[in-house]
């Protein structure tokens, strides 16, 4: 069971390491696995550009090349951070959503509507989802948050 600590660090540690990944892409060995795993001490596996094998199948996603892939934890308390560059040309959001609801996601949080983006917010009995579509120059990218729901 993670502290309150490690439920705080490792979201903060996920969004870091989307953020360093492309600046570190270069980099010898993975400076910023070492770093996330310092700060999660945990189980950390960042910088992969394939879907995990251990990504709950319950979670639908977009079709598409993925950007990055990074997971953090293990067993129950496993975590995972995915982005993927859409391969459609139109917004994916409504297609999410619709994939979501059918797989059993409840989205009390809609924050879509914009062109250049939408945030979706969720959850099923199982985990808690975090997911935003941003409209870039060359299409869309969409970002998954998965975590494991807790009871507290």
């Amino acid at each position: 069971m993670p502290t309150r600590r490690q439920k705080f660090l490792i979201p903060v540690a996920l969004l870091g390491a989307l953020a360093l990944t492309p600046a570190l892409a270069g980099c010898s060995g993975n400076p910023l696995q070492t770093i996330v795993k310092q700060a999660t001490g945990g189980q950390v596996d960042v910088g992969g550009t394939t879907v995990p094998s251990d990504f709950p199948q319950s979670v639908p996603l977009v079709s598409g090349k993925v950007l990055t892939a990074i997971a953090v934890g293990k067993g129950a308390g496993k975590s995972w951070n995915i982005s993927i560059r859409y391969d459609g040309t139109s917004d994916p959001t409504d297609t999410i959503k619709g994939d979501l609801k059918a797989a059993g996601f409840d989205l009390p949080i809609d924050a879509s509507g914009s062109t250049d983006g939408a945030a979706i917010v969720g959850a099923d009995k199982s985990y808690g989802i975090v997911i935003a579509v941003v409209n870039d120059k060359d299409g869309y990218i969409v970002n998954y948050t998965v975590t494991p729901a807790t009871s507290e």
